[in-house]
């Protein structure tokens, strides 16, 4: 298993959906719109499970939380398979040992991305972004997490995104990538 460690704007759409362009299960997942015009690869079972619960701790998950994590093992999901979500979920799905990835991008590029969509609301994107920032910094410490950074990537940089892929042992083509990502679909 693979858990997409975000925050909204930086770019894990663009990730899970590499990840998934190369065969990797998501799920039934959320349509494409005009914030995300080639997906979210939001697996729709988990979005619905989580929405507006923002209390996992770092003490791990809640009884409650591990329907979460039955609900989506009874779409009896190949490997690999992965989750996107905040990275404040990720102890849902500790006890399953998943390959953690971290999406990065400067935060004032996210920032002014959140500003765009309307999503920084009395400028929360701004107070969770350092929130979730150390979070990742605690997945990448504690848990082997590794970084992709999405501003690279849109540059066709893929070295971060190919170490992704060799942590969570998913053979990486480029070919695939350069046509998945669009430049044209980056902003900020």
């Amino acid at each position: 298993m693979i858990f997409i460690a975000n925050h909204p704007r930086t770019g894990s759409s663009m990730t899970a959906g590499l990840f998934a362009k190369h065969g990797v299960w998501t799920g039934r997942c959320r349509a494409p719109d005009e914030i995300n015009r080639k997906g979210f690869f939001e697996n729709k079972l988990f979005k619905r499970l989580t929405r507006g619960r923002y209390r996992i701790t770092d003490k791990g998950p809640f009884k409650e939380d591990w329907a979460v994590i039955e609900r989506i093992l009874e779409e009896n999901p190949p490997e690999p398979w992965l989750i996107k979500g905040w990275v404040m979920y990720w102890p849902i799905f500790d006890p399953l040992t998943p390959k953690y990835v971290c999406v990065r991008r400067n935060e004032s590029s996210v920032l002014a991305s959140c500003d765009a969509t309307g999503l920084n609301n009395s400028g929360t994107c701004s107070e969770l972004f350092r929130k979730f920032s150390d979070e990742m910094d605690y997945l990448v410490e504690t848990r082997s997490a590794v970084n992709v950074y999405t501003d690279e990537v849109i540059k066709g940089d893929y070295s971060s995104l190919e170490r992704a892929f060799e942590h969570c042992n998913v053979r990486f083509n480029e070919e695939i990538a350069t046509d998945f990502v669009e430049k044209s679909l980056w902003h900020y």
